[in-house]
């Protein structure tokens, strides 16, 4: 029973990729394609881009995911200028808030100190647009980014930054349809 068990597992994994296709197209499709649902070509995609930390914290992790919204951003505006879908679509990346004034400090250095709550949100929203601005070199991708802040605390024994809150029910469903 348990071989059986696995297998249906497997059948409905499988199965649950297809979703978003038609039984009749399903049939049509060739298998090496990639699923509709998948394809991030579509200039009208919402697309969520999540991670576990956040500039001014220097860390990869806080840059790279940066970087992949940016380029995410100007790709949609490419495909825009030369797809006509009828939608427009949306980047969106979604990075910690440190509650913690001190956590903040901690991670940020005395110079990137920002006020507790929505204020100290928008001057590190700003603090992020400056640097993409002036060091990415990506104004107008910049200013359509959409940024989304949720609440976090830092753990010292990890050297990481969790989530306060179950990040896929965070995130509104208006702002994403590729998280």
């Amino acid at each position: 029973a348990s071989d059986e068990e696995g297998e249906n597992e497997g059948n409905w994994l499988i199965s649950s990729l297809y979703v978003c296709m038609s039984p009749e197209s399903f049939e049509d499709e060739d298998e090496n394609e990639p699923v509709p649902a998948s394809l991030l070509s579509d200039p009208g995609r919402s697309v969520c881009i999540v991670t576990t930390a956040a500039l001014p914290w220097r860390t990869g992790t806080a840059v790279n995911p940066l970087l992949r919204a940016l380029y995410l951003v100007r790709f949609q505006k490419e495909l825009q200028s030369t797809q006509s879908t009828g939608r427009t679509g949306s980047v969106t990346l979604v990075i910690p808030w440190l509650e913690s004034a001190e956590e903040r400090e901690k991670l940020y250095g005395f110079n990137n100190r920002f006020a507790d709550g929505e204020e100290g949100m928008k001057e590190q929203e700003e603090w992020v647009r400056n640097y993409s601005k002036e060091r990415c070199g990506m104004s107008d991708e910049s200013e359509k980014l959409k940024i989304l802040f949720y609440p976090a605390f830092y753990l010292s024994s990890f050297g990481s930054i969790f989530p306060k809150v179950d990040l896929c029910n965070f995130i509104p469903p208006e702002l994403v349809d590729v998280a």
